[in-house]
């Protein structure tokens, strides 16, 4: 994996600090978000797919720059996981743990733990290899640290992407305690500095060599800052007059801007180039949602892209058993689904199942119980 290579949900799982024209947060949906994880999700498949020609034209664009999906998911997920708790907080005068946590659980492990039972099942009747230590891991939400000792090699291929759901789910565990514990006037200043150290550090890797090791770029201690970031500009979108500066200021263009300047920038000067990433997307997320009339929201409030990001979730778990990277193919029957189109129906076949069928039931569920 390269350096800067989910959660969907139904209408409740998109409540943030919104609407851009509002003195104060308000609870809605924001169909954005939904119509930037379908852009990550085809992302990621771009990334994970192979090469294709039609004459001078080609996906080699695409192929090469789908891992920033990931990185547009950290940015989403960071921003409105924050958003929400800082909502509740606001509108009941404190943060449930055990409802987060009820919440998150139902929300993220139905899914995923089916997609790991299926991956088991299909390695005992040997039409995946073997990998017991990524199913464990996996689990565990661990795979990040286990790739660093198994590698990213075809016998691991097929749980490897567990690796993002593990960083988000160690930010879980920091984020909302740490706003539990900080009263309100210090949340700020803590998750600023916090957010500051992780990306210092993330620059320090990426500058010194010495402090790369095997696949250090999907460890938690280099990501977190892409969570922590968007986390600290949802609590600093609290305050009335930033919530107006960005209504007036932070326009997409603008955002967008500042992510090709910083991208530029660190041609000459390497640290640099990592913040396009870490500040830039977070930026041009959070300047769709306040400028909701602009003709970048309306595209991406499409009906159809609406729809996919919805299911992406689902599309992120199952698509990793299609869309294989160069790596061998499965086993008969698995293989014969890994080229296209076929890889592409059968992605969205699985993704459509566990949704209808597991997704929304859990969420529902969590939801209940929380």
């Amino acid at each position: 994996m390269t350096m800067f290579s989910k959660s969907i949900a139904v209408k409740p799982e998109n409540e943030v600090v919104a609407a851009a024209a509002s003195s104060r947060p308000k609870q809605g949906y924001l169909p954005a978000l939904d119509g930037w994880r379908a852009i990550a999700i085809f992302a990621v498949i771009q990334f994970h797919d192979g090469l294709y020609h039609a004459g001078p034209f080609s996906n080699r664009w695409l192929h090469d720059w789908g891992y920033l999906g990931v990185d547009l998911f950290f940015a989403i997920s960071g921003f409105l996981i924050c958003s929400k708790l800082m909502e509740e907080q606001r509108r009941t005068g404190a943060i449930s743990l055990r409802g987060f946590y009820v919440r998150r659980t139902f929300r993220i492990m139905p899914a995923a733990l089916l997609f790991l039972g299926v991956c088991a099942l299909l390695s005992l009747a040997k039409v995946l290899p073997r990998d017991w230590g990524g199913l464990v891991t996996s689990v565990l939400m661990l795979r990040n640290f286990w790739v660093a000792h198994a590698g990213d090699t075809p016998a691991h291929w097929y749980t490897i992407h567990f690796w993002s759901l593990s960083v988000e789910e160690h930010f879980y565990l920091i984020l909302p305690g740490l706003l539990v514990l900080l009263a309100r006037k210090r949340q700020l200043l803590v998750i600023g500095v916090f957010a500051a150290i992780t990306l210092l550090w993330t620059l320090a890797i990426y500058r010194f060599s010495y402090l790369q090791v095997t696949d250090v770029w999907l460890r938690t201690d280099e990501r977190l800052c892409q969570l922590m970031v968007p986390a600290f500009l949802a609590i600093l979108l609290v305050k009335d007059n930033v919530r107006e500066a960005v209504t007036r200021r932070l326009y997409p263009w603008v955002a967008v801007l500042f992510a090709v300047m910083m991208r530029l920038a660190g041609l000459y000067i390497r640290t640099l180039g990592p913040l396009a990433i870490i500040i830039g997307f977070p930026l041009i997320v959070i300047a769709t949602i306040y400028h909701p009339k602009s003709w970048t929201t309306r595209m991406l409030e499409l009906p159809w892209l609406k729809y996919v990001g919805r299911i992406s979730y689902s599309l992120y778990l199952w698509q990793e058993l299609f869309f294989i990277m160069g790596h061998d193919r499965a086993g008969w029957p698995l293989s014969v689904l890994q080229y296209a189109p076929w890889s592409y129906l059968a992605a969205l076949a699985m993704a459509l199942a566990s949704f209808y069928l597991v997704e929304k039931p859990m969420i529902r569920l969590g939801h209940k119980l929380a």
